[in-house]
């Protein structure tokens, strides 16, 4: 690539080295500063706790979030829920102490929102994916290239976060009333 008469010699995005004839010039581009998220606060802070199991929040168990579940139509996130449906109560207690835990829920409800106007001819499991991939995104540009957040860690914290979510009827349809 050429630049001024220069040659590119190497780059990786964040340094260019240029050079021409004797002379070599190399650009370093400014380091990003990570944004702000609540979501990834809050995931840090699950991280850190490291919930203990607890099977007493099976969804299998609680009739109205199997009717949502049966109402919705998923079967992934059926799946997905209730393997971290272990730690409702932890997450219950964690957030009842946040200060921006409305602004945090209001943010997972309007996601799911902008899913069903972006694709409103897929499934909910298909929305819920398009969810989780967007709070990934969050946390990921949030989290500090000194001090990031495993992977596995990331996507647990928002799992639960994404069910504790859906228990508050922040996320999918409610079923109607009966009778």
């Amino acid at each position: 690539m050429k630049n001024n008469g220069a040659q590119v010699t190497a780059s990786d995005q964040s340094v260019a080295i240029y050079g021409k004839k004797n002379t070599v010039n190399q650009i370093m581009a400014r380091p990003r500063e990570p944004k702000r998220a609540f979501v990834f606060d809050v995931c840090k802070i699950i991280v850190e706790k490291n919930f203990e199991e607890n099977v007493e929040y099976s969804i299998s168990d609680n009739v109205n979030w199997t009717k949502k579940i049966e109402y919705n139509e998923i079967v992934k996130y059926e799946m997905i829920f209730d393997e971290y449906s272990f730690a409702r109560e932890d997450i219950e207690e964690l957030l009842n102490g946040y200060e921006n835990r409305t602004k945090l829920i209001r943010n997972f409800k309007t996601l799911y929102i902008d899913s069903v106007c972006k694709y409103p001819s897929e499934n909910n499991d298909f929305r819920l994916d398009w969810v989780f991939e967007s709070l990934c995104i969050i946390v990921d540009e949030a989290s500090e290239p000194t001090n990031p957040i495993y992977i596995e860690d990331r996507n647990q914290a928002i799992y639960q976060l994404m069910f504790y979510a859906f228990t508050k009827c922040q996320i999918l349809e409610k079923p109607p009333k009966e009778g």
